[in-house]
């Protein structure tokens, strides 16, 4: 596992930013240390650059010392999880610009939030986008919800239902804007001053 923990609630990482889960530990379902103790040997910090499949083996860098060795193995499963849309838009790079899948994620935005931080911008209102805008309304910053089309969760929601999400949505204080595609992140000395949509 590249990361550092190997089970956790990543549904939750949003009310971990709001403050309704109190630590990143109550997020974690099973410890390195649970997984030992199953007689499953577990290591964090490590990643997968190559499988041989012809000899049986994957090749496995440990980041921290940065040294590679070849696991054999009888079967191999790949269980890698999804992974969060990077469109290529310019400054997507930024200091400030964030996504939100690992506890790690999820600290990065605590630290920046703890700094001083005042104005949210969230690209997206599908589920996340949405429990996260609210997250962050709860912590105080001022939030706008960028979304492409024209309703939130337009993916999943009948326009009926989407009009009650908007209602809400807008009632709650957080500005929601609808047809709005995000074009790039505008940076000064590599930090985010401004988001750029369309229009």
């Amino acid at each position: 596992e590249r990361g550092q923990m190997p089970s956790y609630a990543a549904c939750g990482l949003p009310y971990l930013i709001e403050g309704l889960v109190d630590r990143p530990e109550d997020l974690i379902a099973r410890t390195p240390a649970e997984f030992i103790e199953r007689g499953i040997d577990v290591h964090m910090g490590h990643d997968v650059i190559s499988i041989d499949t012809s000899e049986r083996t994957v090749m496995v860098r440990d980041l921290a010392a940065g040294a590679e060795r070849t696991v054999p193995w009888d079967e191999l499963v790949i269980a890698t999880g999804a992974s969060g849309i990077t469109p290529p838009l310019s400054g997507i790079d930024s200091d400030g610009v964030f996504q939100l899948r690992t506890l790690d994620d999820a600290a990065a935005m605590e630290t920046r939030i703890t700094e001083g931080a005042r104005n949210a911008v969230v690209v997206g209102a599908g589920y996340i986008g949405l429990e996260v805008a609210e997250a962050l309304d709860a912590r105080g910053l001022s939030v706008t919800i960028l979304e492409m089309a024209e309703s939130p969760m337009a993916a999943t929601l009948d326009p009926d239902m989407a009009e009650k999400i908007t209602a809400a949505v807008r009632a709650s204080g957080i500005e929601l804007r609808l047809g709005a595609a995000v074009t790039g992140f505008e940076q000064s000395d590599g930090r985010l001053t401004a988001v750029t949509t369309d229009d």
